[in-house]
């Protein structure tokens, strides 16, 4: 009997929904999505009542969030008739398309064995706490894998289409310009590599993406330029990627503030800067998820470098849901 494609994928995800289920009830938390704690509750805000101004957020708006997530879980609640039920469904449909596109891209460009173990990676690394939770990330890592996808198998229209919907998703989701222009002259070639066409167009269309968002903005929150604007007041500016881990070593060092959280989250930035340097490195499309790179590095691998990685990512794990049950923003 033949297993179907998507069975091992699916597989994997269930053991770790399962694993992170267990892992939140045994810091003592409640692993309910739509809890509201920290952006979640924006998320929500934008689903009930769009950019309309929420005088409980003071200065601190929701426009410093995008609307794909609760435009779309919007569409679904006017289907099941329940906001609950509607996120739910939303929030589980984005992390399996997420698992089962991944898989699919790696599978394409390597083997079945490195495109398992590049949804084990991705669902083992710390940011995976956020598919399960009505946070954005299931939903843009599924659509930037599927424009990828698209891309590479010379569906320009398709790719953009979906480009679109990852640059409504997050305010850096507008770069999936750069991967699929990538992707398209990956394809082609040589010789043709230059030269400019409609389909090198497409590549272009998520910027439609970020002005749908601007004018959303504009027509209920009153100001096109309305999430930069917000976006200072939180404190978030642009930085080198190297930045954030110097400051996590200011605390450890210099501040002396040393804990299992700090340590967690400098742990998360060394993994993330060697993902980025490994990218560089890699023999094949640099417009890859990170975890199908990781996962083609480790490919062959001894037993023993998987062990370590393993027990690396369950700490991680473990330390990041201590955090956000404990009341520390995880982001």
């Amino acid at each position: 009997m033949i297993t179907r494609w998507w069975v091992r994928p699916l597989a994997i995800r269930a053991l770790w929904r399962l694993l992170s289920f267990c892992i939140f009830v045994a810091v003592g938390g409640k692993p309910i999505v739509g809890a509201a704690r920290w952006d979640d509750g924006y998320y929500l805000t934008i689903l009930r009542q769009g950019y309309r101004p929420f005088p409980a957020y003071g200065a601190f708006q929701q426009t410093e969030f995008f609307p794909l997530l609760p435009w779309t879980t919007r569409v679904v609640q006017a289907l099941v008739r329940s906001e609950t039920v509607a996120v739910h469904i939303v929030v589980s449909a984005a992390s399996l398309a997420a698992v089962l596109l991944i898989y699919t891209i790696a599978r394409r460009y390597r083997d079945e064995a490195t495109a398992l173990l590049a949804v084990a990676v991705l669902l083992g690394s710390p940011g995976s706490i956020f598919l399960w939770l009505f946070f954005s990330e299931g939903i843009y890592i599924a659509l930037s894998a599927g424009a990828l996808l698209a891309a590479e198998s010379r569906r320009p229209l398709l790719a953009a289409a979906l480009g679109a919907g990852v640059a409504m998703c997050r305010p850096l989701g507008v770069l999936i310009v750069v991967p699929l222009l990538l992707a398209q002259a990956e394809r082609r070639p040589r010789a043709e590599r230059r030269r400019v066409d409609c389909t090198t167009a497409t590549a272009f269309v998520p910027v439609v993406g970020l002005l749908v968002v601007m004018a959303a903005q504009w027509r209920q929150a009153g100001d096109p330029f309305a999430y930069p604007k917000v976006s200072a007041l939180w404190g978030r500016h642009n930085s080198l990627p190297i930045t954030p881990l110097v400051e996590r070593l200011q605390e450890m060092f210099v501040l002396r503030l040393f804990n299992g959280v700090i340590l967690a989250d400098w742990l998360c930035m060394v993994v993330v800067l060697a993902m980025g340097a490994y990218s560089l490195r890699a023999r094949f499309s640099c417009a890859l998820p990170a975890a199908i790179l990781i996962a083609d590095k480790l490919r062959g691998r001894q037993r023993l470098t998987l062990v370590v990685l393993i027990l690396s990512l369950t700490f991680l794990e473990v330390q990041i849901a201590s955090a956000w049950h404990g009341g520390l923003y995880v982001g």
